[in-house]
């Protein structure tokens, strides 16, 4: 990480365990079951889902120049990014260059020697079906998608090279996600020809995220919990929902802070006003973020749509999958000095008994000042079972720069001695690159504040 002078403010979400049963086999999956999960959030509710590992060009040296470094070289003008062992999937694809022209890519599936996807990267990251908005974009400066692309015995990807010598002009920068399955745990690879059921299985889970930037979205089903709220100063409110198991679909929360308070002071209770969620009892809360924070506000409050976590009509949302065994109590803690109003609403589903496959959701709030200059950012570290969800970062560079961005992301899974996930850089991480540019919201990243120099 460079040398700067920052503060990175965070939530880290995580799903925690909640039982020690080993994680069945399950049955073969199939393309139309991956492209459903992309619009089927409580799989992420679930410790026996596959996980996601990474392969990037970030620098080999420890430097800066996190491109150009591909895993060999391939046939005459073409280098080779990733050769993975199946089965297993692609979960997302991201790539930016500094090229003005536009790079072709290749995917060679199971031993082919014919690629079965050859096409070029406006095509294929957010071009022609079923390689379209909001599952694939070019957006801003970079392209993604998230389209699994499953194979069952090899998938190797070529893109054409951009430089003869490493290190100069123009570049290419990479980050491809895939999910190792167990032996005999895919149906198929991704078809030559796609069948009329998988492309509509496509554009429905397609349209279902395009909805979430309409705010056409349905109700989730269950049972509806609401409760008024007036917090003093310095007080608590809570709202207990009812007994377990169930599975907690959805919470809205509407702050109302009276119509005499100014905007400074509303964007002073974004901080000020805390967030908790016990599970079963505990004495200790799951989740304790400031409102704003946990919801995307974090500065101010922001009005957006996401897949995951919102604000609309002054009501704050998340979607986040939350299952609880026995019972669940959500607190509003207020530090703002006078009291305030809140409409919260919980909607929960009966479940029909309690899976040791199902985990908690956690979430927590840290904070980096300058006097940790030159030190990475703690985001999470945590034992047991569990699944690291994502995460919400804002930073203020000290320095009067976006050079805070350059630091790379890693994560060190089983006290690893190097970390197996290392990123090219913090806007990379999010699906942007070459420092954002514009406020974006999709329906699992978004840009939602830039000034001078915070985002």
């Amino acid at each position: 990480m460079k040398r700067c002078l920052f503060v990175v403010l965070l939530v880290a979400v995580a799903i925690g365990p909640a039982g020690c049963s080993k994680a069945p086999s399950g049955p073969q999956v199939s393309w139309v079951d991956l492209a459903g999960g992309l619009a089927d959030f409580e799989h992420l509710a679930r410790l026996d889902s596959p996980s996601c590992k990474i392969i990037t060009s970030f620098d080999r040296t420890g430097g800066n120049d996190d491109f150009n470094n591909e895993l060999r070289k391939g046939p005459k003008g073409w280098i080779v990014l990733a050769d993975l062992k199946g089965p297993g999937y692609v979960s997302r694809f991201w790539s930016t260059t500094s090229d003005s022209r536009r790079p072709q890519i290749r995917f060679y599936f199971d031993g082919e020697r014919t690629p079965r996807i050859d096409t070029t990267y406006d095509e294929f990251l957010g071009g022609t079906a079923p390689f379209q908005s909001p599952l694939a974009a070019y957006e801003p400066w970079a392209w993604y998608t998230f389209l699994p692309l499953p194979y069952k015995k090899r998938l190797v990807i070529m893109v054409t090279e951009t430089s003869d010598r490493p290190g100069s002009v123009p570049k290419t920068y990479f980050q491809i996600n895939y999910c190792p399955l167990k032996p005999g745990g895919l149906k198929e690879s991704y078809p030559v020809s796609p069948s009329g059921e998988q492309l509509a299985a496509v554009e429905s889970a397609r349209q279902h995220l395009a909805d979430f930037g309409t705010g056409h979205v349905a109700a989730p089903e269950g049972e509806r919990v609401t409760q008024g709220l007036t917090v003093a100063s310095g007080a608590v409110g809570a709202l207990e929902l009812p007994a377990g198991p169930r599975l907690l679909r959805e919470i809205r929360i509407q702050p109302d802070f009276g119509k005499d308070c100014t905007a400074a002071a509303r964007n002073l209770a974004m901080r000020n006003i805390i967030l908790k969620i016990y599970w079963n009892g505990n004495n200790q809360p799951s989740v304790e973020v400031p409102l704003g924070d946990f919801f995307g506000s974090v500065w101010q409050q922001r009005r957006f749509q996401s897949a995951y976590f919102g604000c609309s009509n002054d009501t704050f949302y998340t979607r986040f999958p939350m299952p609880y065994e026995k019972g669940a109590r959500i607190e509003l803690v207020n530090l703002m000095p006078f009291p305030v109003s809140f409409t919260v609403d919980a909607t929960a589903a009966p479940l029909a008994s309690w899976d040791s496959n199902l985990g908690y959701f956690h979430s927590g709030w840290m904070k980096t000042g300058p006097g940790e200059v030159g030190r990475p950012h703690n985001v999470l570290q945590a034992s047991g079972r569990g699944r690291y969800v994502g995460m919400m970062l804002s930073v203020a560079s000290m320095d009067k720069s976006w050079w805070i961005l350059e630091g790379d992301e890693s994560i060190r899974v089983d006290n690893e001695p190097f970390p197996s996930w290392h990123g090219t850089g913090l806007e990379d991480y999010f699906n942007a690159g070459w420092y954002y540019g514009n406020v974006l919201i999709r329906p699992f990243h978004g840009v939602l504040f830039i000034a001078p120099f915070r985002t």
